[in-house]
C-alpha cells in the first residue's frame, strides 16, 4: 500500500461504488482441488517466496507474501469468538528481511483503513473490521471513536528476524461458521479454522477490551460479475442473493445489508427493457409446504425490490421452488446435517436477459488485453499459472508474474475500476484476472461492496514495503482472485491476466 509517503498515509483513493452483482449459481462442490494445465506459452522459471525465520510455533496456518521483495510472512493465523457477537482474528506477523517493517506498510493501517476481509464462503458473506465505540488511547491522529478495531502493535516496528502477534477485531459469524476465508493485503489468501470463546490460542490484547460498534453494515453479500459469451445476440446474466445475509431466519423481509448490492444492479443495467425471473430457493429443513411458502415470499420481495430500481421497461416475474433445486448437499456422506451445504442452498436467483447491444457489462472487459495500455510481455512481465481451487460456491485463482528484465516495471492493474485515483498512479483499470467457464461466460472478480477494494490482488500493488506499484527486476508477485465457481458441468476453465497474450487452463477437480 501506499504508506508514509508522498501520497500521504494509508491509500490515497476514495470510496468503492458497487459493482454489478450478476452471479453463476454455485456447482454442487466444497472445497476441491482444480488440476492446472500449461500456459499456451511456456513462462520462465519463477523465484521460490522467500522463506525467513522458521514459522511460530501454533496451529501452523500461515500466510504467504504476494511478492518476493515482501519481506514479511504471516504466521499462526486464528479466528477465535471473544463472545456471542465478535469475533478475533489474530497471527504473529513475522519480518523475514534484513530491516524493521511495520504491518501497517502493507495494509494493516489503523488510521484510514484495514485491508483485511473475512469470507464466510458457504454463506456468501463477508466481513470488514469493527469499528472501535471508544477513543483508543494509543491512537495520536484521532480523538475521535469509530476507528478500525486492530492492536497498536500494527504501527510498531519489528525489527529482523523478529515477529508481532497482530489483532483485529469482526462482528461474529452465525455459530455454525466453521471457518473463513482471510483476505489481507500484502498477503495471500488462507482459510482459518474458527476456534470457540475461550480457545487457548487466543493472546490478549488491549483492542479485545476496547467496545465495538454494533454490527450495522460491517458485513455483505460477496457479488461476483458475469457476462455471456462474446458471440450472444443478448446478455443474460445470473445474480444470486444468499438468503443468510439477504433475510433474517425463517423471514422473507429484506435487510439492509443487501440495499448497496441491489443499487449496484440497477447501476450496471442501462437497457431500458428486458426480462428479469427471479426465483427463491430454500434448504430442506422444514416441511415442503412451508419451504415452498417461504421460497415464493422471498422471491417476491427482492422482484419488488427490482421492480422499485428498474422500472416499469422490464416484465417481472418471480416464483418459489422450495427445496427442490439444491446446489448443494444438504447432508455429509454419514448422513448427517451439513450446515455449509444447506447455507449454499438458501438462496433468490435472478436472471436479467436484455440486449446485448444496450447493457453494460464489467466482465467483457477483463478478458480483453487491450484494455491494459501496458504491453507487459514485451516488458519482461512473465505469467505462469500457479493454481485454482473450488471452494464453496467460488473459485480462487493465483497466477505468478515475474520480471525477467532489469528494470523495475509498473504491472498496472488497481483492481476496481469503480475507484477513483489520483492523477500520479497509472489509472489502468481494465486488466486484471478473469476466468472463462465451459461455455463461454466471462467471470469478473468477486466484489464485497461494504470493503475498500475488491477480492483481488495486488488491490493497489503492494510489492515492496511502504507500497509500490512497480515490480522489481527479477521479483514474482502472485495475483490472485476470487471467482463464482462455475456449474459442475464446465469441467474446464480458462484463467486469463489482461495485458497477456498467455492464457490458462484448468480442470475442474471434482
Amino acid at each position: 500500500m501506499y504508506g508514509r509517503t508522498g501520497r500521504g498515509r494509508g491509500r490515497v483513493i476514495g470510496a468503492a461504488a458497487a459493482l454489478l452483482v450478476l452471479v453463476l449459481p454455485a456447482c454442487g462442490r466444497t472445497e476441491q482441488g482444480i488440476a492446472s494445465a500449461a500456459s499456451e506459452s511456456a513462462p520462465a522459471a519463477t523465484a521460490a517466496l522467500p522463506a525467513g525465520p522458521a514459522p511460530v510455533a501454533g496451529n501452523g496456518v500461515v500466510a504467504e507474501p504476494i511478492a518476493t521483495t515482501l519481506p514479511v510472512r504471516g504466521d499462526n493465523l486464528r479466528l477465535v469468538r471473544t463472545g456471542a457477537d465478535l469475533l478475533a482474528f489474530q497471527f504473529e506477523f513475522v519480518n523475514t528481511g534484513e530491516k524493521p517493517v511495520e504491518p501497517d506498510w502493507v495494509g494493516l493501517d489503523g488510521y484510514t483503513h484495514v485491508i483485511v476481509q473475512l469470507i464466510d464462503l458457504p454463506r456468501g458473506t463477508g466481513y470488514v473490521s469493527a469499528l472501535s465505540a471508544e477513543i483508543l488511547p494509543w491512537n495520536e491522529f484521532s480523538l475521535n471513536p469509530g476507528l478500525p478495531m486492530i492492536s497498536k502493535s500494527a504501527q510498531d516496528s519489528i525489527a529482523p528476524g523478529a515477529s508481532a502477534t497482530v489483532t483485529v477485531v469482526f462482528h461474529a459469524p452465525p455459530p455454525e461458521t466453521t471457518s473463513m476465508l482471510v483476505s489481507m493485503d500484502g498477503f495471500l489468501p488462507v482459510e482459518v479454522p474458527v476456534l470457540p470463546q475461550g480457545s487457548s490460542e487466543l493472546r490478549d490484547d488491549p483492542i479485545l477490551h476496547v467496545q465495538a460498534q454494533p454490527e450495522d453494515d460491517r458485513r455483505g453479500p460477496v457479488l461476483c460479475a458475469v457476462a455471456s459469451a462474446p458471440e450472444a445476440t443478448t446478455t443474460e446474466s445470473q445474480f444470486r442473493l444468499p438468503a443468510d445475509i439477504a433475510f433474517e431466519f425463517g423471514s422473507a423481509a429484506l435487510s439492509e445489508s443487501v440495499g448497496p448490492a441491489l443499487d449496484g444492479l440497477k447501476k450496471q443495467v442501462t437497457a431500458a427493457s428486458g426480462t428479469v425471473v427471479v426465483e427463491g430457493h430454500t434448504d430442506s429443513i422444514g416441511t415442503d409446504a412451508a419451504n415452498q411458502t417461504l421460497s415464493e415470499q422471498r422471491a417476491a420481495a427482492v422482484r419488488s425490490a427490482l421492480e422499485a430500481r428498474l422500472g416499469t421497461g422490464f416484465q417481472f416475474t418471480s416464483t418459489g421452488l422450495g427445496e427442490s433445486r439444491p446446489i448443494a448437499s444438504n447432508t455429509k456422506p454419514d448422513g448427517s446435517d451439513d450446515p455449509n451445504g444447506r447455507a449454499q442452498n438458501r438462496r433468490v436467483e435472478v436472471t436479467i436477459t436484455t440486449t446485448k447491444a444496450t447493457t453494460a457489462t464489467t466482465a467483457a472487459p477483463a478478458l480483453d488485453p487491450s484494455v491494459n495500455t501496458v504491453a507487459l510481455a514485451k516488458a519482461g512481465l512473465v505469467p505462469k499459472l500457479r493454481s485454482v481451487r473450488a471452494l464453496a460456491g467460488f473459485a480462487l485463482a493465483q497466477v505468478e508474474i515475474t520480471n525477467t528484465g532489469t528494470l523495475d516495471i509498473p504491472l498496472g492493474y488497481l483492481a476496481d475500476n469503480h475507484i477513483a485515483f489520483p492523477d500520479d498512479v497509472v489509472a489502468d483499470t481494465g486488466g486484471e484476472m478473469s476466468l472463462s467457464d465451459g461455455k463461454g461466460a466471462l467471470h469478473n472478480t468477486c466484489e464485497l461492496v461494504e470493503s475498500w477494494i475488491n477480492l483481488v490482488a495486488p488491490s493497489f500493488p503492494s510489492f515492496v514495503p511502504l507500497g509500490g506499484d512497480k515490480l522489481p527486476a527479477g521479483a514474482t508477485a502472485v495475483m490472485w482472485a476470487l471467482f463464482a465457481n462455475p456449474p459442475g458441468d464446465q469441467a474446464v476453465v480458462t484463467i486469463k491476466v489482461g495485458g497477456f497474450a498467455d492464457s490458462f487452463s484448468a480442470t475442474v477437480g471434482r
